[in-house]
């Protein structure tokens, strides 16, 4: 698709620079025109031996003096140059559009074709079309999901921790507790605090010891 392109650009700058006429399918002549552009298509026929008559468009609908039924708004043309004026050019006015002119003197026809080709306007296309909005509305929900998703653990994560922190704390406890280590070579913390108590009450032979006056009991036996 862009070789293509690049090969059209080409065309029309070779086309606009020296005046090249290029062949199309049938020996139509080949034209790109802008999209969205009003356009303007020759009338090649038309020459001083011959006088423009109608334009017969792709669809067989006759543009022309002698027919008025056709799309005024979207279609105009030159009675003396015979020029046809496409507005607002679209992808659907691709075709082929041939312009028949009559002998001045005698009942003979001139043809001349020309293809068009509609350049497409690529950022037009892709803010325009349907599947590529369809996968950016996708996009966008699954984003707004994930955003949902994530806003709730959030949520989730700071009620559990700052909302309720002293059952937090206790669970903390009681999970370290279970999780202690028991050794049978160990004693329990109630034992050592028993150990610590025992050995920090007074002693009662030690307190009668240290009461008793030896010194008076000797002086005793030596009378």
């Amino acid at each position: 698709m862009y070789i293509f392109c690049l090969i059209l650009f080409v065309v029309q700058f070779l086309h606009d620079c020296i005046g090249l006429t290029i062949s199309g399918k049938h020996g139509a002549s080949l034209q790109e025109v802008p999209f969205g552009e009003n356009v303007v298509l020759s009338c090649r026929s038309n020459d001083k031996d011959h006088i423009f008559e109608h334009w017969i468009l792709d669809n067989n609908v006759i543009v022309g003096p002698r027919n008025e039924d056709f799309d005024n708004v979207k279609f105009n043309y030159e009675v003396l140059s015979g020029n046809l004026i496409i507005r607002a050019v679209s992808q659907r006015d691709e075709g082929f559009y041939t312009c028949v002119s009559r002998a001045v003197r005698g009942e003979d026809r001139k043809v001349e074709k020309i293809q068009v080709l509609v350049a497409q306007d690529w950022e037009n296309v892709y803010e325009h079309d349907y599947n590529i909005n369809l996968i950016r509305i996708l996009i966008i929900l699954i984003m707004l999901v994930l955003l949902v998703i994530g806003g709730y653990v959030v949520y989730k994560m700071w009620r559990e921790r700052y909302m309720y922190p002293n059952y937090l704390e206790q669970e903390d406890d009681d999970e370290g507790i279970f999780k202690a280590p028991s050794t049978s070579g160990m004693s329990s913390p109630s034992s050592s605090r028993r150990i610590v108590l025992c050995s920090n009450s007074p002693n009662p032979l030690t307190n009668n010891l240290n009461g008793t006056d030896f010194k008076s009991i000797l002086e005793k036996s030596n009378e």
